[in-house]
């Protein structure tokens, strides 16, 4: 099993790189002429941190590769709102199927 600080590191590694990739979306859709709002990329943060976490709780069991990991973890915090809908969507249907 591994060790706690070994789990952290893991963790943090995906928040920072989820983090990143809804900065990177905020930055990149926002017009240029539109002042930045610390609340709004605030928000855009925290909901990529969490795409990326549940992302990395999903595949996480999985043998694909540490790298492809990392790069779906920023994926997913750059596609954030989508990638939420989508697997809860999937979540749901799956419960429902029982």
């Amino acid at each position: 099993m591994k060790n706690l600080l070994q789990e952290f590191n893991e963790y943090l590694s995906v928040l920072l790189l989820a983090s990143f990739g809804g900065a990177v979306r905020y930055f990149s859709v926002k017009p240029k002429n539109e002042k930045v709002s610390h609340g709004t990329i605030l928000i855009e943060i925290i909901t990529a941190a969490f795409a990326g976490l549940v992302v990395s709780f999903l595949i996480g069991p999985t043998d694909i590769n540490e790298q492809w990991k990392s790069a779906a973890a920023a994926l997913a915090g750059y596609s954030s709102k989508g990638v939420l809908h989508i697997v809860s969507n999937l979540f749901l249907k799956r419960i429902k199927e029982g």
